[in-house]
């Protein structure tokens, strides 16, 4: 069943919103705070919450791409904790993380705003979850914002 118009429309509204809200919650919070840092059971800190943001921007944007052009693609899939290691999450400036997906956003959001009505419909295959339709795969990403907002807000000062 394919989304309504308006909410493909509320989604991109979202996506377009998250960097803002994701930049107040950042300025905030001085960047010496050991709360930056805090480890938190089978969780990023939240240091690594907003440079995994920021990382994962490029990778939404490539399935994306790919579900438009291909049939059916498979979608790249990362192990989440050795690309964190690999990216340097564990060091990254939230600031410059924030700045850097909002910048990827932008081209995320201008990208999808170019998708004509009937190609909302494509399929990428996920590897753990299965065949996501492009709109399934851009409400993805917004829980995906939400869930780390909601992370950050509860962790940070």
């Amino acid at each position: 069943m394919a989304f309504p118009a308006t909410t493909r429309d509320m989604l991109l509204v979202a996506l377009s919103g998250a960097p803002r809200l994701l930049k107040g919650i950042v300025d905030r919070a001085p960047a010496g705070d050991p709360a930056w840092d805090r480890p938190v059971p089978g969780r990023f800190t939240a240091r690594e919450h907003v440079a995994h943001l920021a990382d994962w921007e490029t990778v939404y944007l490539d399935r994306f791409a790919r579900t438009l052009a291909e049939d059916v693609p498979t979608l790249l899939n990362y192990d989440e904790t050795e690309r964190a290691a690999e990216q340097g999450y564990s060091s990254a400036d939230p600031t410059l993380s924030a700045s850097v997906f909002a910048e990827r956003r932008v081209q995320t959001v201008s990208f999808l705003r170019t998708v004509p009505e009937d190609r909302w419909a494509r399929v990428g295959l996920h590897p753990q979850i299965g065949p996501m339709t492009l709109e399934v795969q851009v409400a993805h990403v917004a829980a995906h914002d939400g869930y780390h907002l909601e992370f950050l807000t509860a962790n940070l000062p």
